[in-house]
Order: C-alpha cells, then sequence, then structure tokens
C-alpha cells in the first residue's frame, strides 16, 4: 500500500517533532547525518497520519544511532505489507552477489501485485536504492541493520539461506539453460553456486563460453581464475574445456569460409586470457588465427586488424620477445590513418607503447621521437575534443543572444545583445575561428543598423564593429 500524505495538522506536528530532536544536543551528532536526517523526514512524513503515531514518535525518539533509526523503520514497514514477501526481498536482495533488477524480482516473487509497493516504501525511506538498474542496499549500515533484523544465520550452510540462495539459482540457472546469458547471468550465478558448494553445477555454468566472455570482458579474470580454484582446476585444465567449448561453437558454425565477428572475438579472449594466465605458446595460436580470419576477409586498414596486431604486441611484450612485439606495432600503425575521426588517440596509445618498447631496448632516441608524436597527437585531440564543446556552447549563447533581443516581455536592450554578441566573437577569433567570429559581428551589425535612426550613440557602436570585422578579415587574409 502506498504512503498516505499529510494534511496542514499533521505537518505542524511533524514540524514540532523535528524541532524537538534538533533542539536536543544528545541529537546534534545524527541530524548531520545526511541519511540519518533523510530516513527519519520521510518516515515523520509519511507516518503522521498512522493510528499508533504515539508509539511510532516516541520510538524514533528513542533511536539513538542511524541502526537503531533503521530497525524501526523496518518493524513499521513489515506491519503495513505482506510480512514473508517483504522478508524474502530483503532476503534476495542481501544474498545476491550486486543487486537485483527490477524485473529479476519480479519474476522472484511470482509477479505478486504487493511487491512493488514493498519496493516503493524502502526506496521511498532510502533503505534500498535503484544505480544502473540494480536493486541495492543505499549503504552497508542499511545493509547490517537488515542482517540483524531478519535474524539471518551466520552459518552459510544454514536451511533457509541455502533456500534463498536456491531461488536466485533457479532464476539465472533458467536464463543460462535457455541461452540467454547475459552479464547478469555471469554476475550472479557463479556466486550462488560457490556459495552452495554445488561443484557440478558451478564447473556447469563456468564451462559455458559465454559466461567465460561476459566475466573476462568486465575486468574479472581473478574473480574467474578463484571459481576454477574451487573446483580444483589448474591452468591447463581450464585451457583444455575453454579450447573443447571453442572448437563445439567452430562446428556447429554454418559457413566456415565467411567471416563471423563472434568467432574472431571469441579467438581474440581466449587469446588474451591464456595469455594472462602464462600459456603464450596457446595464446600466440589462437591470436594468430585471429588475425588470419581478420586479414583474409577485411580490408588492410580495417580497424579489427588494428585490434589484433595491438594483442599481439601486448602477447610477445609480456613474453619479452620486444622485436617481434614491435613489427605489430608498426602494423598497427600501417593501419591507422590519422585523419579518421577519433584515430588520433588510437595512435598516441600505439606510439606510446612503441616508446616504451624501444625504451627496454635501449633505442633511446626512437623512443624520444615515438613519445614526442605520441604527446603532439594527444594535445591535437584534446584541443579538437573540447573545441566542439567550446563551439556548441557559443552557438547556444548566440541564439539566446537573439532570442532574448526579440523577445517582446523582455527587457534587453540593443546595447547588451551587441555587447554579448561582440563578446562570443571574441572567443571565437581566439580560438582561431576567424569565419565563425565574422559571422557573429555581422550579426551584431546588423541589429544596429536594422533601427539606427541617426542615433549618434549607435553609429560610434557601428564603426568600432566594422573596425573589429575589417581586422578579422585581414587576420584570416
Amino acid at each position: 500500500m502506498k504512503m498516505s500524505k499529510l494534511d496542514n495538522t499533521e505537518c505542524v506536528s511533524c514540524q514540532q517533532l523535528i524541532q524537538n530532536i534538533m533542539t536536543n544536543k544528545s541529537y546534534l551528532g545524527l541530524i548531520s547525518n545526511h541519511l540519518y536526517r533523510n530516513v527519519l523526514c520521510t518516515v515523520l512524513q509519511y507516518m503522521m497520519s498512522d493510528a499508533e503515531m504515539q508509539t511510532i514518535s516516541s520510538r524514533l525518539l528513542n533511536c539513538k544511532s542511524l541502526k537503531d533509526l533503521l530497525s524501526v523503520v523496518l518493524t513499521i514497514l513489515e506491519r503495513r505489507h505482506n510480512k514473508r514477501l517483504f522478508s524474502l526481498v530483503l532476503h534476495w536482495v542481501y544474498f545476491s552477489q550486486n543487486g537485483l533488477t527490477l524485473a529479476e524480482l519480479i519474476e522472484l516473487g511470482g509477479n505478486d501485485p504487493d511487491l512493488l509497493p514493498i519496493l516503493f516504501d524502502l526506496e521511498s525511506v532510502e533503505i534500498l536504492v535503484s544505480i544502473n538498474g540494480l536493486v541495492k542496499f543505499v549503504h552497508s549500515v542499511c545493509k547490517e541493520t537488515v542482517f540483524r533484523h531478519l535474524s539471518i544465520p551466520k552459518n552459510i550452510d544454514d536451511a533457509s539461506t541455502r533456500t534463498i540462495r536456491q531461488n536466485l539459482v533457479d532464476l539465472f540457472e533458467k536464463k543460462l539453460t535457455l541461452g540467454c546469458v547475459s552479464y547478469r547471468v555471469a554476475d550472479e550465478l557463479p556466486a550462488q553456486l560457490a556459495a552452495l558448494k554445488d561443484k557440478e553445477s558451478l564447473f556447469k555454468c563456468l564451462s559455458s563460453i559465454f559466461v567465460f566472455v561476459h566475466l573476462y570482458r568486465r575486468g574479472r579474470l581473478t574473480t574467474l581464475v578463484n571459481y576454477w580454484k574451487i573446483l580444483s582446476r589448474d591452468t591447463s585444465a581450464v585451457k583444455d574445456i575453454y579450447c573443447s567449448a571453442l572448437q563445439s561453437i567452430l562446428d556447429e558454425s554454418k559457413d566456415e569460409s565467411s567471416f563471423n565477428e563472434q568467432i574472431t572475438m571469441l579467438y581474440d579472449l581466449l587469446g588474451d586470457f591464456y595469455k594472462d594466465l602464462g600459456l603464450f605458446s596457446i595464446a600466440q595460436k589462437l591470436l594468430e588465427k585471429s588475425l588470419e580470419l581478420k586479414e583474409e576477409h577485411l580490408e588492410p586498414d580495417d580497424i579489427l586488424l588494428t585490434r589484433s596486431y595491438f594483442l599481439l604486441a601486448r602477447l610477445f611484450t609480456q613474453w619479452k620477445k620486444y622485436q617481434t612485439a614491435e613489427e605489430y606495432l608498426k602494423q598497427a600503425l600501417e593501419c591507422n590513418d590519422v585523419s579518421t575521426e577519433g584515430a588520433s588517440s588510437s595512435i598516441a596509445t600505439i606510439l606510446e607503447f612503441l616508446a616504451m618498447l624501444c625504451q627496454h631496448q635501449e633505442k633511446g632516441k626512437d623512443a624520444d621521437i615515438y613519445r614526442k608524436n605520441a604527446i603532439g597527437l594527444r594535445d591535437t585531440h584534446f584541443f579538437q575534443h573540447e573545441l566542439v564543446s567550446i563551439k556548441l556552447s557559443l552557438v547556444e549563447c548566440t541564439q539566446l543572444a537573439v532570442t532574448l533581443s526579440e523577445s517582446a516581455s523582455s527587457h534587453v536592450t540593443l546595447e547588451e545583445t551587441t555587447g554579448w554578441l561582440v563578446s562570443i566573437s571574441f572567443i571565437y577569433f581566439h580560438l582561431k575561428q576567424y569565419s565563425e567570429a565574422a559571422e557573429v559581428l555581422q550579426q551584431a551589425l546588423r541589429y544596429l543598423t536594422k533601427d539606427n535612426n541617426g542615433d549618434m550613440q549607435n553609429y560610434q557602436a557601428v564603426i568600432d564593429i566594422q573596425c573589429k570585422l575589417s581586422f578579422v578579415y585581414t587576420t584570416m587574409g
């Protein structure tokens, strides 16, 4: 059920109660706590009309810590809703690895209509929050309070704990079985299976090449390796498992002669993964196979080729074969056209990599040249990027000046409008955007000459702008 809003009488009582707390010295430290203040004000605002008002207010006044306050709030909310579902929602969020999406919570709750009001109230009192689509606890204090309020057992093998985790496993395992493997499955399923010590299901989950892809692409290498350690699998065994999974995908592909970007992506990821594990020879074979497929089907300057050269260069650098790495980086440079939009940043990265390799090989002069070129490109790229933002802002300022001057309700004078336009042209001039500076000055000139009517003050302003225009045109050549 939704929290009821206050009438004026209730608002006065609410203010009096807050005033009592604010003037009590023992509460000053708590009131300065942002979360405490927000929770307290929300509870007072929405619960003043409750039949238990006297009991609630006295209990709130007796809260000497944020945990105590949150505990009282949880008790109040529990009475307003389906107690079992309320407890389940908090349990699911508590035991999830990174929070749960609204769709996942609805599915776990069996589309129960009471679920959304529960979430609404928990978010209103700032116990839960939705961040990037994931419902999670606002603060670790909220999580600790829920742990205490629900009397969650510390024993991980407790039957109730296992039941909650199994709910989460069933949800994500169903998606894995259906082939709907997203980053959410990769985040939650292995973690829950590891907590349940279900090694058979964990092995099946980790053996999925798509779970591997989502974990590794998001920088979860250590997590992935730790999962395999739970199963007592060494790097050699892991290598065989993923190579077999890749081969199965290759066997299922319909036309081996055509280019498949997903297949080359798998080669690249597995090659990079084995490089991180120190299996350099296996990594080399996979990355070279990916490069071979790309060279066979793509244009010589395709960005995917650059990626392959870069990955191979990283491999050989870690392998301490610097000369080979340098050759691949030079090939990557040849693939990039500095005139292409967004290419200067990637070229600068390659040049910095080359400078580092030359330094390792004691080629100091070459390293300095590469480093200077990289810095030059970075500066150019940064200026061009910032220039776009500045020019967009200046266009908006120009439009605003024109709009204000033409508005019947505006009290902006002609002198103010032309003054703004001259200032904008001045910025354009210093950015060496001379044509834009001239255009804005001409616009200011049109405003001044439109209704001059022999005004000597306007006449002087016209001469000033014409002088500025003349200077801009002279600079333009």
